[in-house]
C-alpha cells in the first residue's frame, strides 16, 4: 500500500463520515474520521486499510437501522444549543468566508455554524500528494471530526466530555495551520485556503469555549479572530481586490 493509496482511502473515509453525519450516525462518523487520520498520519498495512473501508462502507450500508436509534435519542434531547450544519467541496470554504462573513464570524456566539467539507471523487493530482496539501486534508478532517463531536453533543446535551473533546481537537487544528502559515505557503491560492480555514476553526473554538463558560479564552480568541480576518483579507486583495466589510473592521478597531 503507498503513500498516495492511504491518502486516497484517507479522502474516501472523510466523504462516508459527512454521509454517516447526514444521518446523524455521529458516532459512526466520529469512528470514520479517526480512521481517516490514522492513514493520513502513517502507513498502513493494505489488510488493515480495506478493514477500514469495509468497516466504514457496512456502516453506511445499514445507516436506517443507525437513523432509527438516533431518532429516538433526539426526540428525548432539549438542548439550549443553536446549531446549523451543511457541507461544501473544501475548496469553496474561502468563497464561503468571503461572502457570508457576517454570519460566520458575528454569528451570536452560542450558535453554531458547522461547515462539514468534502473531498471530490476524482484521483488526487500529483500536486496534492506534497506534505503541505496532506496538512490541508489532515485539518479539513480534523474539523470534521470536532464538528461531529458537537452534533453528538447536541443530541446528548448532559456529556459535556463531547465539547471538551471537540475543543481539543480544534485547538490541535488551529496549531497546525498556525504553523502552516508561520514556516510560509507559496501557493497563493493554497495560502488563501489555509487562512479560511485557521479563521473558521478559531471562531468554532471561541463558541464552544462560550457555551462552556470559558470567557477568558472566549475573548482572547475573539480578538484573535478579527487579526486573522485582517490577514485573510490582505491574501484576498493580492489575488482580486477584496475589501473588508464596513462592520468588520469596525470590530476590529473596536
Amino acid at each position: 500500500m503507498t503513500a498516495e493509496s492511504n491518502v486516497a482511502a484517507a479522502l474516501a473515509l472523510n466523504n462516508i463520515g459527512l454521509s454517516l453525519v447526514r444521518h446523524d450516525c455521529h458516532e459512526l462518523a466520529i469512528a470514520a474520521f479517526c480512521d481517516s487520520l490514522s492513514l493520513l498520519q502513517c502507513l498502513h498495512s493494505p489488510e488493515s486499510v480495506h478493514l477500514m473501508m469495509d468497516r466504514a462502507n457496512q456502516f453506511l450500508a445499514c445507516w436506517k437501522d443507525f437513523v432509527s436509534l438516533q431518532e429516538q435519542r433526539r426526540d428525548d434531547c432539549h438542548t439550549c444549543l443553536r446549531i446549523s450544519r451543511r457541507d461544501m467541496p473544501h475548496e469553496s470554504l474561502t468563497t464561503a468566508l468571503r461572502n457570508e462573513v457576517d454570519q460566520i464570524i458575528l454569528l451570536n456566539s452560542t450558535s453554531f455554524n458547522l461547515i462539514f467539507l468534502r473531498f471530490a471523487e476524482s484521483p488526487i493530482s500529483r500536486a496534492e500528494r506534497s506534505p503541505t496539501h496532506c496538512a490541508v486534508f489532515e485539518s479539513i478532517i480534523l474539523n470534521n471530526l470536532a464538528s461531529a463531536f458537537i452534533c453528538a453533543w447536541e443530541q446528548q446535551p448532559n456529556e459535556l466530555q463531547l465539547a471538551d473533546k471537540a475543543l481539543e481537537i480544534w485547538g490541535q487544528n488551529a496549531i497546525l495551520l498556525e504553523r502552516m502559515l508561520f514556516n510560509g505557503i507559496y501557493d497563493d491560492s493554497l495560502r488563501s485556503q489555509v487562512s479560511s480555514l485557521h479563521v473558521f476553526v478559531l471562531c468554532c473554538i471561541e463558541r464552544t469555549a462560550t457555551v462552556l463558560g470559558l470567557q477568558a479564552v472566549a475573548v482572547e480568541l475573539s480578538n484573535q479572530i478579527m487579526t486573522e480576518y485582517s490577514y485573510f483579507c490582505e491574501i484576498d486583495e493580492e489575488e482580486g481586490a477584496y475589501e473588508i466589510p464596513k462592520d468588520i473592521a469596525a470590530a476590529s478597531a473596536a
